[in-house]
């Protein structure tokens, strides 16, 4: 988080750099030049605000016990059928069949009709079924 946060303010502080850099071209200095000396100067100063800002944080730490795990005396049925803390309750559940469920759609489909193909399907290489002679990609199928 610390290294985040000042990650982002560098990134602000270079773009403002940017921005202002190219001023010095009037005093007769390389822009690119001070660009690159000056960016050198903020992260210098953003590892050295890393390093102490996570040590801040290092040396404010606390040492957090976990709290014993409580026993539960009365274990309560899940569901009314499986008990949630023992493999006893599952192997004695009723097993229950598997419900299928429907497909919605607007279409209206006659119950186990297969479906028919009546048009007959003219391959690209294939005689035109016009009678020319030529492929059908040549003849009816460039179109």
């Amino acid at each position: 988080m610390v290294i985040d946060n000042l990650w982002k303010d560098h990134l602000y502080e270079m773009d403002h750099l940017k921005g202002g850099v190219q001023f010095r071209s009037y005093g007769q200095k390389n822009p690119l030049y001070e660009y690159q000396r000056e960016g050198l100067k903020l992260f210098e100063q953003l590892r050295g605000e890393i390093s102490k800002e996570v040590s801040n944080y290092i040396f404010r730490l606390e040492r957090v016990e976990r709290e014993p795990q409580r026993k539960v005396n009365n274990p309560r049925l899940v569901h009314n059928e499986v008990n949630s803390y023992s493999d006893q309750e599952i192997a004695a559940a009723p097993v229950r069949a598997a419900v299928q469920p429907q497909l919605v759609t607007n279409r209206v489909v006659a119950a186990n009709q297969p479906v028919v193909k009546t048009a007959v399907q003219v391959g690209r290489n294939d005689p035109c079924p016009c009678g020319s002679g030529k492929k059908y990609k040549k003849c009816c199928g460039a179109v």
